[in-house]
């Protein structure tokens, strides 16, 4: 687990998540999580999303190669098939939790996940969250059995008293085990520590669990250090603390804040009880969340993560409450109190929709960059108004508000658990007429330029004789017009700082005057050499006014300057000899034998004898550490002419600079 406050997303096996989206950003995110569903015994979960049956293996080494802790939320009580087909969703779950037939296929599924992600195949750190909502159903129904269906032994607080087929399902490993829920959660304990003791088991722990939901009433007198103590102790009582006389217990709690944005639950199901109040005066609001979810951490003894947090915002103008571009106040909110959330145990943020149709950090509604009309209301507020007025540069479905968040967050320092940081308060306008908004990514300096398109670099990486991009969008935000000297993008190497010490330009642009709502947008790119110190650089946007005042207009956004690595690589082609049209399948390993790939480029290429090239395949984004070899797959069709072709690899750096290591003659294919 990382040891500071961390960051992660929602991400898909695809150019949205993992294959793109996520390391093409740049920000050294932490987590990377995914849903487990589809049911264990229907033929259509998890185990059968792709052709060898490793869908869960091939997602955390995918997350692992950039970096990312996997994250899986193991949804799969609801979707799988048993005695209650057409019943609610809470009788549903305590009828499948109760029938032998579903549980033994449910444990042997838990147990292949477990063996997928245990030493002897995935063996680093994972989490699987288990069963989200499941605990807060099983609350509500020994807390008052009219309402648990039959499957009661007793009413109370005790979970042991609900019904659950372990050691009746006849599965082998959890024979022996009580047929209570207690007895369910020791069953997927055991199952870890089986075949997975590197995996970490998640309890989820709802907001609503008690019986009384702390994200929607709008009461004043809720207790919700009470309401936290009481589910934290249910989740305890719960057998996430171990089975009697063993060591091994669950490790963390997950607690989710809303299935969707607050817009969507407004525009489209006409209910504003889900916005929380970001002033803290009116009821739900954060810091009676923040109250319960300590709560429930003191009581359990485990520390929180906060789940599926709803992406919207109310900073972009793309964010106008329709399909894909709904607001919601928690992501800035969130952003901007780490200290807070640290405060109540909360060591990590998990982004996502948990709907379709909310609004996410990438381009899901495929409508590139929109920026509509300024939209200005009350919603999250207790009094006063506020408007999502501030022009979006990125096609991102927020606006790019999670990306640039976070990238301001990672750039100036992850939060150290333990620590508290001085708070980023939350500035709302309390007044109608103009159109303004919550903290920026990039704070406003005084003279009343602010950069509208924070300071955006092409890499997080660089080696010598690369290149490396910077841009960013100036704008005057002032009632007068500003003339400023310079702007620049700075970077300074890893000793000394820019105020005051040694620094080195990208370049910038000479002397402009902006009139009001006038912007400028600078693009600079800076080549380094073999004489550029290694090590951790940081670059800046700065101007300079006519006065002679220089001012910062962005945090300072870490990027490396890497050695150069080493490598070595084995290819070939299966087969060697094909007809024209035919297919080959060309293998690539590539090893890294020193220093370590970051961001790069890995480039597969087929030519003639004549030197022209006949086939191309790269893979961006590529991150290997030093000792390791990632494997490359192309598959090439063979062209008409008859002869012999020769396959090069090729590595890179991010934007195809420098050129990092090429081998010529990798292989050859011959055409008959």
């Amino acid at each position: 687990m990382p040891s500071h406050f961390a960051i992660g997303l929602a991400a898909q096996p695809d150019a949205t998540g993992l294959a793109g989206w996520m390391p093409d950003s740049g920000i050294p995110w932490d987590y990377a999580y995914q849903y487990l569903t589809g049911g264990v015994n229907t033929n259509s979960g998890w185990e059968t999303w792709n052709s060898d049956g490793q869908f869960a293996l091939s997602y955390a080494r995918s997350a692992g190669a950039h970096g990312y802790l996997p994250v899986f939320s193991y949804y799969e009580l609801q979707a799988s098939s048993g005695s209650c087909s057409g019943c609610g969703e809470i009788q549903k779950d305590l009828s499948n939790l109760n029938n032998p037939a579903t549980m033994a296929a449910y444990y042997q599924n838990f147990a292949r996940l477990m063996q997928q992600l245990g030493p002897s195949v995935y063996g680093k750190p994972a989490i699987v969250h288990v069963e989200p909502d499941l605990s807060g159903f099983a609350q509500q129904a020994v807390a008052n059995t009219t309402g648990c269906y039959g499957y009661c032994s007793g009413q109370g607080a005790d979970p042991s008293y609900l019904k659950a087929s372990v050691a009746s399902s006849g599965y082998g490993p959890v024979a022996g085990l009580p047929n209570t829920y207690t007895g369910f959660n020791w069953a997927l304990l055991h199952l870890r520590d089986l075949y997975a003791p590197n995996v970490l088991l998640a309890v989820h722990v709802s907001d609503w669990a008690t019986g009384v939901d702390i994200s929607s009433d709008a009461r004043s007198g809720v207790d919700a250090s009470g309401l936290g103590q009481q589910a934290g102790s249910f989740a305890a009582r719960s057998g996430i603390t171990g089975v009697p006389n063993g060591s091994s217990t669950y490790d963390l709690i997950f607690n989710d804040v809303s299935d969707r944005d607050a817009g969507y639950y407004k525009s489209v199901l006409g209910n504003a009880s889900v916005w929380w109040d970001r002033l803290n005066n009116g009821f739900p609001n954060f810091h009676r969340w923040e109250s319960y979810v300590s709560a429930v951490s003191s009581a359990a003894g485990r520390s929180v993560m906060v789940w599926q947090i709803p992406e919207g915002n109310q900073y972009f103008d793309s964010e106008n409450n329709t399909t894909g571009h709904y607001q919601d106040n928690r992501a800035e909110y969130f952003f901007g109190h780490i200290d807070e959330l640290a405060q109540s145990n909360v060591i990590g943020l998990l982004f996502g929709s948990g709907h379709g149709g909310s609004t996410v950090h990438f381009d899901g509604m495929k409508d590139g960059v929109t920026n509509p009309a300024a939209l200005c209301t009350s919603d999250g507020l207790s009094s006063g108004q506020i408007c999502a007025s501030h022009l979006s540069s990125t096609a991102d479905d927020d606006g790019g508000y999670i990306r640039m968040a976070a990238q301001r967050y990672y750039a100036s320092g992850p939060h150290q658990l333990g620590t508290q940081p001085t708070p980023t308060p939350t500035v709302v306008s309390t007044t109608t007429p103009q159109p303004t908004s919550t903290a920026a990514p990039s704070p406003p300096p005084s003279s009343g330029l602010a950069a509208v398109s924070p300071l955006s670099l092409s890499s997080s990486a660089v080696y010598a004789g690369g290149k490396l991009s910077g841009s960013a969008t100036l704008q005057n935000s002032s009632s007068s017009s500003v003339s400023v000297s310079q702007i620049e993008i700075a970077a300074r190497p890893p000793v000394g700082s820019h105020a005051g010490g040694p620094y080195d330009d990208f370049g910038g642009l000479g002397s402009v005057s902006l009139a009001p709502g006038q912007s400028v947008t600078i693009q600079e790119t800076r080549s380094f050499t073999s004489a550029d110190p290694l090590g951790q650089w940081y670059a800046y946007l700065t101007y300079e006014l006519s006065d002679g005042s220089w001012h910062d207009a962005s945090p300072d956004l870490a990027f490396s300057v890497l050695p150069n690595p080493g490598f070595s690589q084995s290819t070939s082609a299966s087969p060697a000899q094909l007809p024209a049209g035919a297919q080959t399948a060309i293998q690539a390993a590539l090893t890294v034998n020193s220093g370590s790939l970051a961001d790069g480029i890995v480039d597969v290429e087929v030519y003639s004898a004549a030197g022209q090239k006949v086939g191309q395949q790269f893979f961006s984004g590529q991150s290997i550490s030093a000792g390791q070899t990632r494997p490359y797959s192309v598959s090439w069709t063979a062209v008409p002419a008859i002869g012999i072709y020769r396959v090069t690899v090729g590595v890179f750096g991010s934007g195809w600079s420098p050129a990092l290591y090429w081998v010529s003659d990798a292989a050859s294919v011959r055409v008959v």
